[in-house]
């Protein structure tokens, strides 16, 4: 049976490059899984302006040109395919499609409506007439509506499980837990020079930098050692760089490429993961966590799944105060730093390793291919 991952968009529209984000770089990996245990490339079917392949050394990218949406995509794929042969993959269960021809797992990437989503003009004109409420109905419908798409559901966090257990969407469903993972087989604890807070996310709100923001016009001028690096890019870089015209020798913006991640993250001391919503197990909060760089994350979504409060960093409320709190110690107690930073690797090590990734995702894949056969 051949493995089908569909998927908005892994490439651009054209083909030209790959794109850059938490999913893509989640689906390469799961791409890379599954041609090592079934010994044969997955085909990820996406849309496109016209036609294209891309082959890789572990899969094939498929350009279906035209498609308006996943529903298009997936016409492709069932005309192409015939019923049974083989199992798709649902990249993300906002882009899926309700259908019965083959097996399918569907992923869900945490719960994104927890923060408004306002990006368009219908819906802050929802909540600006005063019907917010009914818009959170909608948002929470939404969610349930696209999870019954398919019978098997791999998550990221236990926070969206547990929220459709409330609604007993579990019932007739496998639900499977699989947080995302760190891949980084170094574990010492590399020496850092700089006393510095790194911030490495796309700079939009719902990510936090606003937050981000006021913390370290709070602290720099308490800690003229201090500073603050802004590694990402984004419509809200401008509050960074007015930050960066007040503080010029403390405040950095900057940018890397996934595969820099974790060389990046050794060169500080404390990362700040201050999300006002919209997160799964984030990776970024995993891959600092993987070299000893000590997190503060704010209590939002899946973060929580991940973090024990004082023991492998510190979970406070998305607000500028508790951040700030919350660092202050670190700044100038090493032996806090130095506690919470091996904390912090131990349970990357152990609980969020690509290993064990791995093996629950041979489970999930080889149980719905057996049931179905």
């Amino acid at each position: 049976m051949k493995v089908i991952i569909v998927i908005d968009r892994l490439y651009e529209l054209d083909g030209s490059s790959v794109t850059i984000g938490g999913i893509q770089t989640y689906l390469t990996a799961l791409s890379e899984l599954v041609f090592s245990h079934f010994g044969t490339k997955p085909t990820i079917f996406q849309k496109a302006n016209q036609d294209f392949k891309i082959e890789t050394r572990s899969f094939l990218v498929v350009g279906v040109g035209g498609a308006a949406s996943i529903r298009d995509v997936y016409k492709r794929i069932k005309n192409s395919y015939s019923p049974g042969s083989i199992l798709l993959i649902w990249g993300s269960d906002q882009h899926s499609v309700r259908q019965r021809l083959y097996p399918s797992i569907s992923i869900q990437h945490g719960i994104g409506f927890d923060v408004e989503a306002v990006e368009s003009r219908a819906r802050r004109t929802l909540i600006r007439v005063g019907l917010k409420p009914f818009y959170k109905f909608l948002q929470r419908y939404n969610a349930r509506r696209l999870v019954r798409r398919s019978k098997n559901i791999v998550c990221v966090d236990y926070n969206f499980l547990n929220w459709i257990r409330t609604y007993g969407e579990h019932d007739n469903r496998s639900f499977t837990v699989i947080p995302n993972f760190c891949d980084n087989l170094d574990q010492t604890l590399p020496a850092r020079q700089r006393q510095s807070v790194v911030i490495a996310r796309r700079f939009v709100r719902r990510r936090g930098i606003e937050l981000a923001v006021n913390v370290a016009r709070t602290l720099l001028p308490e800690f003229p050692r201090l500073s603050f690096i802004f590694a990402g890019s984004g419509p809200d870089q401008w509050m960074i760089e007015s930050l960066r015209d007040s503080y010029p020798n403390q405040v950095e913006i900057t940018r890397f490429s996934p595969t820099e991640s974790l060389d990046f993250h050794k060169l500080h001391r404390i990362a700040l993961i201050p999300s006002l919503g919209s997160e799964g197990t984030s990776l970024s909060l995993l891959e600092a966590m993987s070299v000893g760089c000590v997190p503060v994350a704010t209590n939002v979504g899946g973060m929580t799944n991940i973090i024990a409060d004082g023991f492998n960093g510190f979970l406070v409320p998305p607000n500028s105060e508790s951040i700030a709190e919350a660092l202050r110690p670190l700044l100038v107690d090493d032996s806090l730093i130095e506690r919470v930073a091996i904390a912090a690797q131990e349970t990357s090590r152990y609980a969020f390793s690509k290993n064990r990734w791995e093996d629950k995702w041979k489970s999930v894949l080889d149980g719905v291919m057996s049931n179905w056969g």
